[in-house]
């Protein structure tokens, strides 16, 4: 439970798996199975749009104790796709062509967690420690911002674009709603017919 004004706000998930392992320190992964490409954008994860993994991550280690550190968020496709190799290619050339486009993530930039990791780490984004902290500030910023507005009634139609979430006191974008149902009802669509 987070505390939110006058409120709590608690967030509830289940995590796919969770690795460990020990080094001067005990190190946190979460990894999600995903059915189908999935890859990691800290701009989404900054704007809102997608929270989950961190949010993941940051209750995992908030769980363990201080003594843990972040070592990475993993996406790892749970069904990868065949791809054509050679006839006499190697084990490890094929496996390096199933899963060249089955992992994406963040992963800890620091040698022991890199090592770790094995190759799975080439196809992840490096952060050091502080750039995690500061991701998970900022999404518990975003938690909070989202849950005052709840809190305050503030539920404005407002779906999410691919550029930017429609976070309260942001301007609308109109090209979020440009396949949905529900454009008439939308304030971003009346913002835009109104300025015609």
């Amino acid at each position: 439970p987070r505390k939110v004004g006058d409120g709590t706000v608690s967030v509830r998930g289940k995590v796919d798996r969770i690795d460990c392992f020990s080094s001067d320190r005990e190190y946190l992964r979460i990894v999600d199975y995903k059915t189908g490409e999935k890859t990691v954008s800290l701009e989404k994860i900054e704007n809102g749009t997608e929270m989950q993994m961190p949010l993941y991550l940051a209750a995992v280690l908030s769980a363990s104790g201080k003594k843990s550190a972040p070592a990475g968020i993993l996406y790892l496709r749970a069904n990868p796709k065949i791809r054509t190799v050679l006839r006499h290619s190697s084990p490890e050339m094929v496996d390096r062509a199933v899963w060249e486009k089955s992992v994406s993530g963040l992963i800890l930039d620091r040698p022991e967690v890199l090592a770790a990791a094995g190759e799975t780490a080439e196809k992840m984004q490096r952060l050091s420690e502080e750039a995690f902290g500061a991701l998970f500030e900022t999404v518990e910023k975003n938690v909070d911002t989202l849950a005052s507005a709840l809190m305050d009634g503030k539920i404005p139609i407002a779906p999410a674009s691919l550029q930017r979430r429609q976070l309260p006191g942001r301007p609308p974008c109109p090209e979020s709603c440009r396949y949905w149902f529900y454009e008439p009802y939308c304030n971003a669509a009346q913002k835009k017919e109104r300025a015609k």
